[in-house]
């Protein structure tokens, strides 16, 4: 891409996350971007993985023609997979057949129609927002979950000190000379009645 189609992706993402409008116009159509459910957002992270492994499998030795071919249109079939899913949002499940028509209407349009809209979506969609927020209260219940694991080690250790230092101090020779009942033990023991 030349500078300037990447500064028309760039103003076009800055738009969406602002979040004036919803739509974008790429190569004379305007899309509607919609919010999208976890459900969704789930598939979108598992196609993400889905591209990984094609790459992995791509850059793999000895691979063969047929082999390297499927797997960079299955690589190319996730842009317009995801974009679909931005495009028809939580509509998605409403309509039998329209995510199949979609991503595969995205898909026979210009890479720049896909590749637009998950990167407008990536930069400045709301979801991700909300994602992030949910990360972040995951993170502190865990913290706050590990700080009573933390306090209850932490006294079971000062415990496990308090205890050795008293078997120490009953140990010490000076004790043995203090008790009492040390002294009545030595003494033998009768079985009178």
């Amino acid at each position: 891409m030349d500078d300037a189609a990447m500064f028309d992706l760039a103003m076009k993402a800055n738009v969406v996350q602002q979040g004036i409008p919803e739509r974008i116009a790429i190569g004379g159509k305007t899309w509607r971007l919609r919010r999208i459910s976890q459900r969704q957002a789930v598939n979108i992270t598992n196609l993400d993985f889905d591209a990984a492994y094609y790459q992995r499998e791509m850059k793999k030795e000895g691979i063969g023609h047929r082999k390297m071919k499927r797997l960079n249109t299955l690589y190319r079939k996730t842009f317009a997979k995801k974009a679909a899913h931005y495009v028809l949002g939580r509509w998605l499940w409403l309509i039998p057949l329209v995510y199949a028509i979609t991503w595969r209407w995205i898909y026979n349009h210009s890479e720049e129609v896909s590749a637009t809209i998950n990167s407008a979506q990536m930069i400045g969609g709301r979801d991700k927002d909300f994602y992030l927020a949910n990360l972040g209260c995951s993170k502190y219940q865990l913290v706050l979950s590990m700080k009573q694991v933390g306090e209850s080690v932490k006294q079971m250790q000062e415990r496990k000190e308090s205890a050795e230092s008293m078997l120490v101090e009953d140990a010490s020779p000076k004790k043995e000379e203090d008790n009492k009942s040390a002294a009545r033990l030595a003494a033998r023991r009768t079985t009178k009645k």
